[in-house]
């Protein structure tokens, strides 16, 4: 998956959800100019959605797998 259109310096929260709905918090990434590499430790089958979640909560980002 590629994330793009996030803002350099910003921390975000991660979340996945699986088929049913349920949100797993997965961690955090802090978005840099260069890119950063994502790394999450659910099994790829169990994800059916990534959510990306600005430091007030705010969906920026949803991604489906």
């Amino acid at each position: 998956m590629i994330l793009s259109g996030l803002h350099p310096g910003q921390t975000y929260r991660l979340m996945t959800a699986d088929a049913d709905g349920q949100r797993l918090p997965v961690g955090s990434l802090r978005a840099t100019a260069d890119g950063s590499a994502l790394h999450i430790r659910v099994s790829q089958q169990q994800i059916t959605v990534l959510l990306v979640q600005d430091k007030h909560g705010h969906l920026v980002a949803s991604l489906e797998g």
